[in-house]
């Protein structure tokens, strides 16, 4: 059984100052934070599930994805805007 980590924008700062609780002024997010995947030398999960209603939203409310976000991943592509594509070994993603 593998198991496929749910994209939550669940990402570490590796520029956090824990005396200060505050990030630096210029941090970009989707730039500067870390996926579990980068941080750690063994990689936690066999791959990454997206869910359509997190990026697009639902007939009920808007997704957890900013309009940025959103057309990041649809231009770029899933395995780019994760860099789920780096080293020796492609991640696989799954969607639903």
């Amino acid at each position: 059984m593998e198991f496929f980590f749910p994209d939550s924008q669940d990402q570490v700062s590796p520029y956090f100052d824990f005396e200060s609780e505050e990030h630096p002024p210029h941090r970009v997010r989707q730039r500067d934070d870390r996926y579990a995947h980068e941080t750690l030398r063994e990689r936690p999960y066999d791959g990454i599930l997206i869910s359509k209603g997190i990026v697009d939203g639902t007939a009920r409310g808007a997704g957890k994805y900013t309009m940025a976000q959103q057309q990041r991943i649809y231009r770029l592509g899933a395995h780019a805007f994760f860099r789920a594509d780096s080293g020796n070994s492609r991640i696989p993603i799954m969607g639903d």
